[in-house]
């Protein structure tokens, strides 16, 4: 966990988390493909959601972020 907030932006760390943890949490009950899909759509909801209500930020980064950590967590369960 302190590798990965020293490699990345603690806001792009914390994205990655989310995503990872909401894809993690859906395949832990089977739902592999599904979580991957919420994960993404909540990454990019939020971004979209930012674009139109400042004083919030608009970050293609941060969604990229939560995809690859709902991607991560996909993957982790078609390794084992």
């Amino acid at each position: 966990m302190n590798y990965l907030l020293k490699l990345l932006e603690t806001d792009k760390a914390k994205h990655f988390i989310g995503g990872y943890l909401i894809s993690l949490t859906f395949s832990y009950f089977g739902f592999y493909t599904p979580g991957l899909i919420v994960s993404s759509g909540i990454g990019i909801a939020k971004e979209i959601w930012d674009k139109y209500n400042p004083p919030h930020q608009c970050d293609w980064k941060d969604a990229l972020a939560t995809i690859c950590g709902g991607l991560l967590a996909y993957t982790f369960y078609f390794v084992k």
